[in-house]
C-alpha cells in the first residue's frame, strides 16, 4: 500500500522498535509539507520532502528546527507569527485548506503542518541563548525556552532546537558525540576561563550559516575536529587535539571561509 502524509503534525509518537513512523510494506511513503518533532525514528523506505524533521532527513528542501508551535504543552499547535515553518511548504502537495478550514492559496508556498498562519512569511525572530551541560537534560522543546527547564545535556540535541542566530553556551565538563549546524547560523561559546575546561569530543561540522566558536577544546581521534563546508566561520581561544590522520584538525571545502585567532592544535594526524 502507498501512504503519503501531506501537511500533517506528528509530534511525540514512539515504538517499541524506537520508529515514531514505519514503512514496513513494499509501498511508497511519502513525507511532504509536515512537522516531524520529538518522535521516534522514521524507518524504513520513506520519500520526505520540505519537511522538518527533528534531527534532519535527507531530501529536498527539509529543515531541522523547533517549530514555533503557539502552546504546543497544551495542544495548541498553531504556529507562531515568528515560526520558521511559515511559507516554508512545496505548492506542488498542497492541501486547500488546513485543519482549522483555513484555505491555503496555491499562489504563495503554504506552512509546513496542518496550521496555517495568516502571514505569507515569517515575522522577525528575536534570538536566544541556549545552555549544555553535563548535568542536563534532552528535553523537546516546541516553541520558546522559558518552556523547559534548561540546560540540555548534549550538543547535538541543542543544534536541533536551535534556529538562526542563537547562541550556545557550553559548561565546563567533556562533552561526547559530535554535532553539526544542519546549515543554520550559531554561536557557541565555552563558558570557561580557559578553553580546556570545556571538552567537545567530536566532531563540529559547519554546512552553512555565519558561525562562530570560542573558549573551547575539540578533541575526536575518530574523525576531523571541524568541518565546514559553507559560510563564513570565527574560531577563537580554540583547542584542537588528536584528530585523525585521515581527517585532520580543521578541514574546510566549498564554499567555507574561516578567521582562526589564538587557536591551538596539537597531536592531529591529519593534512588539517
Amino acid at each position: 500500500a502507498d501512504v503519503s502524509l501531506r501537511h500533517c503534525t506528528l509530534l511525540d509518537n514512539t515504538g517499541a522498535d524506537d520508529s515514531g513512523v514505519k514503512n514496513s510494506s513494499s509501498g511508497d511513503l511519502t513525507i511532504v509539507n509536515s512537522i516531524y518533532w520529538g518522535n521516534d525514528d522514521i524507518s524504513g523506505d520513506a520519500d520526505v520532502t520540505y519537511s522538518n524533521v527533528m534531527g534532519g532527513y535527507d531530501g529536498t528542501m527539509n529543515f531541522n528546527g523547533r517549530p514555533g508551535f503557539t502552546d504546543a504543552e497544551n495542544d495548541d499547535l498553531t504556529l507562531l507569527d515568528w515560526s520558521p515553518m511559515i511559507g516554508r511548504g512545496s505548492t506542488v502537495n498542497i492541501v486547500s485548506a488546513d485543519i482549522a478550514g483555513t484555505a491555503r492559496a496555491d499562489s504563495v508556498a503554504p506552512d509546513l503542518g496542518s496550521y496555517e498562519n495568516s502571514l505569507d512569511s515569517p515575522s522577525t525572530y528575536s534570538p536566544v541563548t541556549w545552555h549544555v551541560a553535563t548535568t542536563g537534560t534532552d528535553t523537546v522543546v516546541y516553541s520558546n525556552i522559558a518552556s523547559i527547564s534548561m540546560p540540555f545535556h548534549t550538543l547535538q540535541w541543542t543544534m536541533d532546537h536551535m534556529l538562526a542566530g542563537d547562541s550556545i553556551i557550553v559548561h565546563p565538563g567533556d562533552h561526547a558525540g559530535s554535532a553539526d549546524n544542519g546549515g543554520k547560523s550559531v554561536h557557541i561559546r565555552g563558558n570557561a576561563v580557559v578553553a580546556d575546561e570545556v571538552s567537545v569530543l567530536g566532531e563540529l561540522e559547519f554546512t552553512g550559516g555565519s558561525n562562530s566558536v570560542n573558549m573551547l577544546r575539540v578533541s575526536y581521534e575518530y574523525g576531523a575536529g571541524f568541518i565546514i563546508s559553507a559560510g563564513p566561520i570565527n574560531i577563537t581561544d580554540v583547542l584542537v587535539v588528536n584528530a585523525d590522520l585521515s581527517s585532520g584538525a580543521i578541514t574546510l571545502s566549498g564554499t567555507a571561509d574561516a578567521i582562526i585567532n589564538n587557536v591551538t592544535l596539537y597531536g592531529n594526524d591529519g593534512a588539517g
